[in-house]
């Protein structure tokens, strides 16, 4: 390949296979060869044109190097694009040999603090191009190269750039699997690219920061523990970066910040040493390093109002239950005091002895009907039936439901029934269980009663006993 000698295979891209090559001088290089196959022909048309838009782009990709540099853009030492390329004349293109972001990771050697300030020197590439009218369209950190620690962009074979010939199908989906933008999946040659790229770039430094293989799909909210940098890494300063993987990938492309934006703020995220003149800036920063903590507490107070509320539905569904109770046992008792927890609050009161609360609560309530009978017009020897349920929401967010029913006998106090179940608070199955333990709590009613009158009976002996 020109002055350059092959020596062994180092990797393989979606155009091109990458060996590890030797000028006559000794320099070393990684020479990018065109994939033979893409420079067959085919009678399948499809395929065809899948092919030719292959190798359009690996000659984009030289051209794009051969116009431009940056410092922290891999640099051309060396390229060959043939007018007619052919599988004997195929195109290729040197580089530095270097190491993959991707690979470094892999080696655990970066420090968290290192792999911010990578990503602040891509972030200043990034800018440029994006000022330049260009954009990457492949940002993630395997095309990401290290050359004596200095981090380069690389493999262009996606950019955009001024003059460059549409190879792009309207329904095609450009950028990396996991790392691209929603806005790329299906539209990708209609849309601004630019925001894609910053989209990709959060995403890539996510993963090069928190040390997992991939970046978990879709907008990465700091509300959400599981999305944050501070989730994973222990260091004061990473809930400084929450806020920015937050709004770089943002679903909405006029959400994200820009690459400006971004290089800012890594850049500011790089000083370390500060004077007395930055003190307030340092106290702004110590507020931004609060926001995921902040907007947690916030999310926590919104999950406990809808929790609460949850229960509170409960509580109305209970009432509906025992309405039907009540109204049996005002025919089968008449005369007898009955009473319910939706407008007597010493019945609510009363009944909390059958179903004390354990654990720590967040918010409790319970729907009782009480039924008493006093034996004595002193009101002495009262006999009380309690039937209800208890709803307690737990700051864990589970839900526990205690149904009772208990009679009280000479303010002697003796649960006749009662159930107690746990499950998550705020779903389809707390409102399933809540039903059927109503149901249990009316098919026990039965035997609560005949408890009830037993006791009556036994009071009126006892008073009569007493009476002697």
């Amino acid at each position: 390949m020109g002055k350059w000698s092959v020596e062994e295979r180092v990797g393989e891209g979606g155009n091109g296979v990458v060996w590890e090559c030797i000028d006559r001088s000794g320099k070393k290089g990684a020479l990018k060869v065109l994939k033979s196959y893409l420079l067959e022909s085919t009678k399948d048309e499809s395929e065809s044109i899948h092919r030719n838009r292959r190798v359009r782009r690996f000659l984009d990709e030289i051209t794009f190097l051969q116009n431009h540099q940056h410092p922290n853009v891999i640099p051309l030492l060396d390229s060959f694009a043939p007018g007619t390329p052919t599988k004997d004349n195929a195109p290729w293109l040197v580089m530095p040999l270097g190491v993959s972001l991707s690979k470094q990771l892999q080696s655990q050697t970066l420090s968290f603090h290192q792999v911010v300030k990578l990503f602040r020197d891509l972030a200043v590439a990034l800018e440029w191009m994006h000022d330049n009218d260009h954009a990457h369209r492949d940002i993630k950190p395997d095309n990401v190269i290290l050359l004596d620690g200095v981090p380069h962009f690389s493999d262009f074979g996606l950019v955009h750039f001024e003059g460059k010939e549409a190879v792009t199908d309207s329904l095609e989906r450009l950028g990396p699997l996991f790392y691209v933008a929603p806005e790329m999946m299906d539209n990708a040659a209609e849309v601004d690219a630019c925001p894609a790229d910053v989209y990709s770039f959060a995403k890539s430094l996510w993963v090069a920061a928190t040390g997992q293989k991939y970046p978990l799909q879709g907008e990465q909210r700091l509300t959400v523990p599981g999305l944050r940098i501070s989730t994973y890494v222990v260091d004061p300063r990473a809930q400084l970066l929450d806020q920015l993987i937050d709004q770089c990938t943002r679903h909405n492309p006029e959400e994200r910040p820009t690459a400006t934006d971004v290089h800012s703020e890594l850049n500011a995220w790089c000083k370390e040493d500060a004077s007395p003149s930055d003190a307030l800036n340092n106290i702004a920063e110590l507020g931004k390093g609060m926001a995921s903590v902040l907007a947690t507490i916030a999310d926590e107070k919104n999950i406990r109002k809808h929790l609460i509320e949850s229960g509170k539905d409960l509580i109305g569904r209970g009432n509906q239950f025992l309405n039907p109770l009540k109204d049996t046992l005002l025919q089968g008792f008449p005369g007898v005091e009955i009473s319910s927890s939706s407008s007597d609050s010493i019945t609510k009161d009363g009944a909390r002895s059958f179903c004390s609360s354990q654990g720590a609560v967040l918010w409790e309530d319970i729907v009782v009907i009480r039924v008493r009978i006093d034996v004595t017009p002193s009101s002495t020897a009262p006999v009380v039936l309690w039937s209800g349920i208890k709803v307690a929401i737990m700051r864990s967010h589970s839900l526990v439901l205690h149904a009772f029913h208990g009679c009280s006998i000479k303010s002697e106090r003796e649960v006749i029934w009662e159930e107690r179940r746990e499950m998550q608070a705020g779903g389809a199955q707390g409102v399933e269980t809540f039903d059927d333990l109503m149901s249990t709590l009316i098919g026990e009613s039965q035997k609560a009663t005949e408890v009830f009158t037993k006791g009556i009976e036994d009071t009126v002996t006892w008073v009569k006993e007493q009476s002697r």
